[in-house]
């Protein structure tokens, strides 16, 4: 988690948006590959920095123990995904929006997670959109 936050910090700070961090845990353990977990964190992260719009103003990655699993919840305060478009968010090349990027953000976060054994749902929210990244504790990671 270290990792993407020191990516995120400098990226945020120059378009004044808070990054925050919360978590009421002492450790969560998850078995599995670093980088690639990481790397469905910072897709998240990223697609909230770019698809938001301009009232995005704060960003917040929550890890807590969730019964049998760590949950990490990506929250931003931008424009959301519209209730039509959640169902399909995760689908290969799939752009909501027009854009610069592939359409692949989201269906590569799926594919990491589930590849965990775990899974990944885009959660209601009363402002932005919510992420829940759910991964079991201990984990049931194969290597690719």
């Amino acid at each position: 988690m270290k990792s993407v936050l020191d990516y995120n910090v400098k990226r945020v700070m120059k378009r004044n948006i808070d990054l925050e961090f919360i978590t009421r845990e002492k450790t969560i353990v998850v078995t599995g590959d670093k980088v690639l977990i990481s790397e469905a964190i910072e897709n998240l992260v990223d697609n909230a920095l770019v698809h938001a719009g301009p009232q995005l103003s704060h960003i917040s990655i929550e890890a807590a123990i969730a019964g049998s699993e760590a949950q990490i919840t990506i929250r931003d305060d931008g424009k959301g995904i519209a209730d039509k478009d959640k169902t399909r968010a995760f689908d290969r090349f799939l752009q909501i929006e027009p854009g610069t990027g592939s359409g692949l953000g989201l269906s590569i976060v799926q594919a990491i997670v589930k590849h965990h054994g775990g899974r990944v749902v885009i959660a209601p929210a009363e402002k932005g959109t919510s992420v829940c990244l759910f991964l079991p504790l201990g984990g049931r990671f194969k290597k690719w």
